[in-house]
């Protein structure tokens, strides 16, 4: 008996072999695969590190740089849906164990972090202004957890993104020296991911022009 498949059985075969590829890498780009996210990601890295730990910061310049972890993940997340995932979403697969245990650190760090801050923070007589700040710090900080369950759930993410927050925190609530401290000491770790981030981000980029290229040719009637 002859088991080899004839030429317009294997054809399909092969063609239903490349879609199943392409569709894989396509859906990379739902979860683990930024692109221009993670470039953006890391450049946002070296800005904050610099401006914060090697100048001076008012209150104001504070404020803005503090929102920098919240463009960084609109910007991302509306490049992923509406340039990366130009032809539909596809979703890859969920890692709820990674998930929760990206969650349960961020929550390790965002205790540890709280904790430099109350110990770092001046013990003053109460007044409005100094609990709203703190009030201000200890949110953002507990926010952290979700955050990054949510929305930092790609490679190299994790690290930038609780630097990111933790400095958000101190920056938002006005404690600019703590910021510049935390800025110096942990912001050459943050700089070393924010490289590897920038590489690895402009490589998926390129990776999606050729696929876009592929998915496009095989729209293309024949």
């Amino acid at each position: 008996m002859n088991n080899t498949l004839s030429t317009p059985l294997q054809a399909p075969t092969e063609e239903l072999t490349k879609v199943q590829r392409l569709t894989r890498e396509y859906a990379r780009f739902s979860r683990d695969a930024a692109g221009l996210g993670h470039v953006m990601g890391g450049a946002l890295i070296f800005l904050v590190v610099f401006l914060v730990a090697h100048r001076p910061v008012n209150a104001w310049e504070g404020i803005v740089l503090g929102t920098t972890p919240l463009v960084w993940i609109i910007s991302k997340e509306w490049l992923r849906r509406r340039y990366y995932q130009f032809s539909g979403r596809v979703t890859q697969r969920e890692r709820r164990w990674h998930d929760l245990i990206l969650g349960l650190l961020a929550g390790f760090f965002a205790v540890l972090i709280l904790a430099v801050f109350l110990v770092q923070k001046p013990i003053q007589p109460f007044s409005w202004k100094s609990a709203v700040t703190s009030a201000v710090c200890i949110a953002v900080l507990l926010t952290m957890p979700v955050v990054v369950w949510r929305y930092l759930r790609a490679p190299y993410e994790f690290v930038p993104g609780v630097f990111l927050l933790a400095l958000s925190a101190f920056l938002l609530s006005g404690n600019i020296q703590i910021a510049s401290r935390v800025a110096g000491a942990f912001g050459i770790v943050a700089e070393i991911v924010a490289v590897v981030m920038i590489l690895a981000g402009y490589t998926e980029h390129m990776k999606f022009l050729k696929l876009r290229r592929k998915l496009s040719a095989m729209k293309e009637p024949t």
